[in-house]
């Protein structure tokens, strides 16, 4: 091995793991746009309607990430899926430039990232129980992506359980 190579080990906890270097997830915010609505009465007297808004079309960018998870899923993954009643646990991590750190909202891109593995790793995102999102700095200032799945046990999970507060004093 040169000493221009580095081996990773994965996780034996981790069920599937993939990436990406030099691409971002993009962000899948619930856009709403206002349309113009009326409501007609049994006269044919038209009132319009304020504040009613349709949902915006996911972007061009949100549907090649989903299609470029699936293809990778298709390839590498294609026999695995959490059925439920099953749990998984999921875990983002997402290197960012310093530009790109702040601009970067991890709730946006979980959404993202769980709609494109729903009916792919596991039949519904309402079956995580775990949800993990970290962002961080690159050493080496390129953006990428690692996707962990894993099948929720009570033997084996990737995070115990984690207790905000207990009716014991146990701390």
């Amino acid at each position: 091995m040169s000493e221009d190579s580095i081996t990773f080990y994965k996780n034996p906890k981790i069920d599937i793991l993939f990436g990406f270097l030099d691409i971002t997830i993009p962000s899948k915010k619930e856009d709403f746009k206002p349309i113009q609505a009326f409501q007609v009465d049994d006269f044919g007297k038209k009132t319009i309607i304020d504040n009613f808004y349709t949902k915006k079309p996911s972007s061009q960018s949100v549907r090649d990430f989903e299609n470029l998870v699936r293809e990778e899923l298709k390839k590498s993954f294609n026999d695995y899926k959490i059925l439920k009643p099953h749990l998984a646990e999921v875990v983002i991590t997402v290197s960012l430039t310093p530009r790109k750190f702040f601009d970067i909202d991890l709730d946006n891109i979980a959404k993202t990232v769980l709609d494109s593995l729903k009916g792919h790793l596991f039949e519904d995102d309402s079956q995580v129980i775990n949800l993990i999102c970290r962002k961080d700095i690159h050493p080496l200032h390129k953006q990428g992506f690692f996707i962990a799945v894993t099948e929720f046990k009570d033997e084996r999970g990737l995070l115990p359980y984690i207790d905000l507060f207990s009716d014991i004093d146990k701390w």
